[in-house]
């Protein structure tokens, strides 16, 4: 099982990973959060790796879309502009990335319906 990140890079930014509990999971109405301001992508606990995988995914997108968004014309987002966007920064934060992605990788591909089991590394 590779080990989750505790940060990544997005952008010219260092975003921390944090695990909700209960409480703030229930406040949020959400399996994840992105925070430009305070740099931080927050995942329910409790989750299938997929549920992970896709949440983490979906939070990273969410980051792209701040940092990279192409131009709202008459309230429309021409789709190569957004393709565009996701494709940079994907690239980028796999490039700058590479243990986090693989560990998206293995939730995403090795038992991907199996519930998640954090690493023993991991304290957050």
């Amino acid at each position: 099982m590779k080990t989750e990140p505790k940060t990544i890079r997005i952008g010219p930014f260092d975003y921390e990973i944090r695990w909700m509990d209960e409480t703030e999971e229930e406040d949020a109405r959400a399996f994840g959060l992105h925070n430009s301001n305070t740099q931080v992508i927050r995942l329910a606990r409790g989750r299938k790796r997929q549920r992970i995988a896709v949440t983490f995914l979906h939070e990273i997108l969410h980051a792209f879309g701040y940092l990279y968004g192409p131009e709202v014309k008459d309230g429309m987002v021409k789709e190569e502009e957004q393709v565009g966007a996701c494709g940079f920064g994907l690239t980028a934060f796999i490039r700058d990335n590479p243990e986090a992605w693989a560990w998206f990788v293995d939730l995403a591909v090795r038992e991907p319906a199996a519930p998640y089991e954090r690493s023993a590394k991991s304290t957050a």
